[in-house]
């Protein structure tokens, strides 16, 4: 148990150290000009749920990932939104870090139209959630309601 703090609290550290660091090394015009390039150019109309992670992931991380699905899941059922798991270490993959101000792995909830993200939402709050399974699931189902409304 005290391991696995000890794990969480040097990754949200390392995190933090990231982005403070690509702050302070002048990479704010690159981040405004990759954000701006890397939106996709025909994306379908809708909302999805993404998963985003990175290469090494904690058992925290799959908790997370694995709650998430489980209770968006009844949205995609009905076709009211779509599921994606994106791993952000991936190439291809980085934008998104700078398009959604990604910091750590988890959900975030995004509406395309026209092909254009029209609004998103990160679901921060999972990270404190994930030990009361109750708590999380009222959480992601109220975050994602209020999004589809």
């Amino acid at each position: 148990m005290k391991a696995l703090k000890i794990i969480l609290i040097l990754f949200v550290v390392s995190s933090v150290g990231y982005l403070i660091a690509n702050e302070f090394t002048g990479n704010e015009n690159n981040q405004s000009n990759t954000t701006y390039k890397s939106q996709p150019e025909k994306h379908p109309d809708g909302i999805i749920v993404y998963y985003f992670h990175g290469n090494r992931r904690c058992p925290t991380c799959r908790a997370i990932e694995e709650y998430s699905r489980e209770f968006v899941l009844p949205y995609i059922g009905n076709k009211q939104i779509a599921w994606n798991t994106v791993n952000v270490d991936d190439s291809n993959n980085k934008h998104f870090i700078y398009d959604f101000n990604l910091s750590s792995s988890g959900p975030v909830i995004v509406e395309y139209k026209n092909g254009k993200v029209q609004r998103w939402r990160a679901l921060d709050k999972v990270w404190q959630l994930v030990r009361d399974k109750g708590a999380f699931a009222n959480y992601v189902n109220d975050e994602v309601k209020r999004f589809i409304q």
